[in-house]
């Protein structure tokens, strides 16, 4: 089964214990983002989860015991994809050409999800439905993707920015991020280049261009 489902419920032969581990636990997390972007954490059941993947309800709670659990997972391989775009992006030598870098990387992405070669990305939303521990764990993963992306901010050509204008900023941005797979919805795959050009430029000239 492809990137979205994980495997069937045969395991391929000769396969390292490890590797099948991570192979199913990450098939799991992929059916279940769009479970809880959809329903929300009250609204994602482990049965429902299973179902997807063809899985028993067991063959879940087997590496996610409870949904708190796998929706942590969910949230944290979110934060994963960002830190990769960010880790691309940060190269770069100045405030615009990061935030370009950035949101290319994101629409491209969207794109991959669309064509069934990546999963979605877990909806920030869900870190309000969590509570103790776990809702602890994501709060701090949630900062420190939200430090670095802040970070891109971080430029001589922007010294003119206080730390509440670069905050308001980076908010701002993660923001556009997080809507951009709904306004992406009417458009063909061939035209997303195009529309990341076009999110860069509305950012860039309203969020840090001069005065």
């Amino acid at each position: 089964v492809g990137v979205m489902t994980g495997e069937t419920q045969d395991e391929t032969a000769g396969a390292v214990p490890g590797d099948r581990f991570q192979r199913r636990r990450a098939g799991i997390i992929a059916a279940a983002i769009p479970v809880l972007n959809d329903q929300g954490f009250n609204g994602m059941h482990l049965t429902a989860v299973a179902e997807l993947i063809g899985l028993r309800a067991t063959g879940v709670t087997y590496y996610f015991p409870r949904k708190e659990e796998l929706a942590v997972a969910c949230l944290e391989a979110g934060f994963a994809a960002l830190h990769g775009m960010l880790d691309a992006a940060e190269a770069e030598t100045d405030a615009a050409s990061r935030i370009a870098r950035l949101i290319g990387l994101h629409v491209a992405r969207d794109a991959d999800v669309r064509r069934g070669e990546a999963a979605p990305l877990a909806s920030f939303a869900a870190i309000r439905a969590l509570d103790g521990p776990p809702r602890a764990r994501v709060a701090e993963g949630y900062k420190r993707m939200f430090h670095r992306v802040r970070g891109l901010l971080d430029a001589p050509e922007l010294a003119r920015l206080d730390a509440a204008d670069r905050t308001i900023r980076a908010i701002l941005l993660l923001e556009q991020l997080a809507w951009s797979s709904s306004w992406l919805d009417g458009y063909d795959l061939d035209l997303f280049p195009r529309l990341a050009a076009r999110m860069t430029d509305m950012v860039t000239h309203g969020m840090i261009r001069a005065g």
